[in-house]
């Protein structure tokens, strides 16, 4: 059996404090997978990937008087992975 799968997440900008010197652009995410699973053994082969649209984002941000921070998320990544059930 083949699964296709994919995943949208659409954020609009917004802004990280009330004098709206710190803000989020828009941007949108994808992510997908393709697996196939085999009935004996029942064993699954599965391609992925993450944030395929690879947008540069932060994901959270620490706001001083001085200074700014923040957690970035992370780049397109992507892989493969084998899984079974016993």
């Amino acid at each position: 059996m083949l699964t296709a799968k994919a995943d949208v997440f659409r954020s609009d900008k917004f802004y990280f404090e009330p004098g709206n010197k710190y803000r989020q652009p828009a941007y949108t995410n994808l992510d997908a997978s393709l697996a196939w699973t085999l009935s004996r053994p029942d064993v699954t082969f599965t391609l992925w990937g993450r944030n395929l649209t690879d947008e540069f984002v932060p994901l959270a941000s620490f706001l001083t008087g001085t200074a700014a921070a923040y957690n970035w998320a992370p780049p397109l990544t992507y892989g493969f992975a084998i899984g079974a059930r016993f």
